[in-house]
C-alpha cells in the first residue's frame, strides 16, 4: 500500500467529523493542508521520496492561499491533489541535482530553499552517493480565511477543534518516517505549544551554539532522529540574527549525518 494512499485513508477516517464540528459552530476556514507523496512522474511516483537516503520534514506555521479550484470538491482527494501538483511543478532538480521552490514567499526564499540547498551541498561534498528528500508541512492543519483571502491564525477554538476532530500530524509522521524534523514555525508559546500537542518531547530542549534556547534548540522528539525548532523566516529578525540560527541548525545536523546515514 503505497504511502499517500495511507495518508488519504488517514484523512478521511476524520474529515466528516471534522467538517460536522465547523459547520455546528459556523467556522469558515480555508482548504486544510493535506500531504501527498504523488508528483505525477513515471513510474513509481513515490520513489523520489521511498527510496531516499535522507528524509527531512521542514514545517511552516499554517497555510496561506491555499484553496480549492471551484471545479473540485472539498474531500481529502482533491486536496491532497494540490500538494501533488505543487510538488510537481516546483521541486525539480536544476542542473546540479539541486531542489529548491520558487522564490514567492519568505518561507520558501529564506527558510526552506536555504535548508534544502545547504543540505544538498554538503551530501555532495561529503556522501556523493546519497540523496535527501523534503517535504514541507505546516504544525497548524486549518487556517482561518483573512481580510484579503489569506490564511490567518485560527482562534484558540478552532484550533481545539483540529486537536478533537483532526489531530493527524502524529500519523503523517509515522506513515511517512522523516529522519529530520525543522521547524521554522517562530518561537512564541502558541508554536511551541503546537509542537508538544503533537509530538513526544522526552527532555528539555538543547541549546545550539551558545545561542539563546528560544531562538533556537535542539528538540529531543521520540521516533525521530533529529529535530530543531527556531523563528519563522518572515519574522522580523534580522537577516545576520537568521543566518546565525539556521546556521547553528545546520551545524548540528552535519555533525549527525554520518550517523544518520549509516556511513
Amino acid at each position: 500500500m503505497g504511502l499517500s494512499y495511507q495518508l488519504e485513508l488517514l484523512y478521511d477516517e476524520k474529515w466528516s467529523k471534522l467538517n460536522e464540528a465547523l459547520k455546528a459552530h459556523e467556522i469558515a476556514i480555508r482548504t486544510p493542508f493535506l500531504l501527498s507523496l504523488n508528483k505525477y512522474d513515471e513510474g513509481d511516483t513515490e520513489k523520489w521520496y521511498t527510496d531516499a537516503d535522507l528524509k527531512v520534514m521542514i514545517f511552516g506555521q499554517e497555510g496561506n492561499r491555499w484553496e480549492l479550484p471551484a471545479d473540485k470538491r472539498p474531500i481529502p482527494a482533491d486536496i491532497m491533489e494540490m500538494y501533488q501538483e505543487f510538488y510537481h511543478e516546483n521541486y525539480k532538480e536544476d542542473a546540479t541535482g539541486k531542489i529548491s521552490f520558487p522564490r514567492r514567499s519568505s518561507f520558501f526564499n529564506l527558510g526552506f530553499n536555504r535548508f534544502t540547498n545547504s543540505i544538498f551541498d554538503f551530501l555532495r561534498e561529503e556522501f556523493p552517493t546519497k540523496r535527501a528528500a523534503f517535504l514541507w508541512n505546516n504544525i497548524s492543519k486549518l487556517a482561518a480565511v483573512g481580510r484579503n483571502g489569506t490564511g490567518v491564525s485560527v482562534n484558540s477554538f478552532t484550533h481545539q477543534l483540529e486537536q478533537e476532530f483532526f489531530r493527524v500530524i502524529p500519523d503523517e509522521i509515522e506513515i511517512l518516517k522523516p529522519d529530520v524534523l525543522i521547524f521554522l514555525t517562530g518561537v512564541d508559546e502558541k508554536y511551541n505549544r503546537y509542537i508538544a500537542e503533537n509530538f513526544v518531547i522526552r527532555d528539555n530542549p538543547i541549546q545550539l551554539s551558545g545561542l539563546p534556547i528560544k531562538d533556537v534548540a535542539k528538540l529531543d522528539i521520540e521516533s525521530v532522529k533529529l529535530a530543531y525548532r527556531t523563528h519563522h523566516p518572515a519574522d522580523r529578525s534580522t537577516r545576520d540574527d537568521r543566518q546565525m540560527w539556521y546556521h547553528a541548525i545546520l551545524d548540528d545536523l552535519k555533525s549527525n549525518l554520518r550517523e544518520i546515514l549509516g556511513e
